[in-house]
């Protein structure tokens, strides 16, 4: 009877452990709607509210820590954190030193400017223009392959930052993640702007970021992705930020 309890105990003493463990995961903070503050002080969004979902999934405590973008993936790498929900898009490029999840949502990259101005997204009419882009991220590498020639756009380590100088008029034109750019347009302060050009797909979608080496966590997560997917978690996250699927 001693065995069978002393069993029983460890058993026990393992199951709290594992729901003991916590994941750090990195976000911006900032980036409405995906992570940013409420009236509250409380950081919300839809890659925290849906980051949470996939945590309890897992059976692991999701512990957020918000910091710019540029500086997530160097925090990845050094360990301070143990995986990234910070709108990172899956390229080839970065699958070379970094692991994803299977992708979580999908967006366009895509212009804004104010309303009155018209012009074609073309190295000769966005000659001269001032472009504001993302620090390392693929609206900057986007900018680099096919405008280069044409335009240096002014590079941004903060999402806020960025619109502000389009607000203040600082900026002619804005490239980013299409989503993200939705959601300032329909903001009081974005009203007086709107798309240019084409929606621009470069990428195979946004996916969680983890170290390379980090194959059980991935595995994980991805199981996480598929069954919130499966069984309407995603739709009811996802419907609470857009009128539309994000998938």
């Amino acid at each position: 009877m001693k065995v069978f309890w002393l069993a029983l105990a460890l058993l026990s003493w393992t199951a709290i452990e594992a729901r003991c463990e916590s994941i750090r995961i990195g976000t911006e903070g900032n980036y409405p709607p995906f992570s940013y503050r409420n009236a509250d002080g409380r950081l919300t969004g839809f890659e925290v509210d849906l980051g949470n979902r996939l945590c309890d999934i897992v059976d692991v405590s999701c512990e957020w820590e918000t910091m710019k973008f540029g500086d997530l993936v160097p925090a990845l790498l050094a360990g301070r954190i143990d995986a990234i929900m910070g709108s990172v898009a899956i390229t080839a490029e970065r699958r070379k030193y970094l692991s994803f999840s299977a992708k979580y949502y999908s967006t366009p990259i895509r212009f804004i400017a104010e309303r009155n101005l018209t012009l074609t997204i073309n190295p000769a009419e966005l000659a001269g223009r001032r472009i504001g882009a993302g620090k390392g991220t693929v609206h900057a590498d986007y900018i680099a392959r096919h405008l280069s020639a044409a335009v240096e756009p002014t590079l941004y380590a903060d999402h806020d930052e960025m619109l502000s100088a389009l607000i203040e008029g600082r900026l002619d034109l804005v490239l980013g993640d299409g989503l993200a750019l939705w959601s300032f347009l329909n903001t009081p302060q974005g009203a007086a702007f709107n798309w240019v050009g084409s929606p621009i797909y470069t990428d195979e979608g946004i996916g969680m970021v983890l170290r390379p080496d980090d194959h059980d966590l991935r595995s994980r997560f991805d199981g996480a992705i598929d069954k919130v997917l499966r069984n309407g978690t995603y739709l009811r996250v996802n419907a609470r930020y857009f009128p539309f699927n994000i998938y």
